[in-house]
């Protein structure tokens, strides 16, 4: 998908799709999770005491919550 797709992408089946983004980000990429959120009709998930780099500052916490997104905690 390139930024001048109209469409989203087809979810496959059993895939509860989300955007999410740390509540101690600058405000910014809550704004751009929520318009991300939108064009794809989405939920938006606030991961608490995150910020932009949780995947590098928190790996731990990021792993549980994308497993229990995904449905396998």
């Amino acid at each position: 998908m390139s930024q001048r797709d109209s469409a989203a992408p087809a979810v496959p089946p059993g895939v509860h799709p989300v955007v999410g983004h740390g509540d101690s980000g600058n405000g910014y990429e809550a704004v751009l999770a929520g318009q991300l959120a939108d064009l794809l009709h989405v939920e938006v998930v606030e991961l608490p005491d995150a910020g932009h780099g949780v995947h590098l500052t928190h790996p731990d916490a990021c792993s549980r919550w994308l497993l229990r997104e995904v449905g396998r905690d």
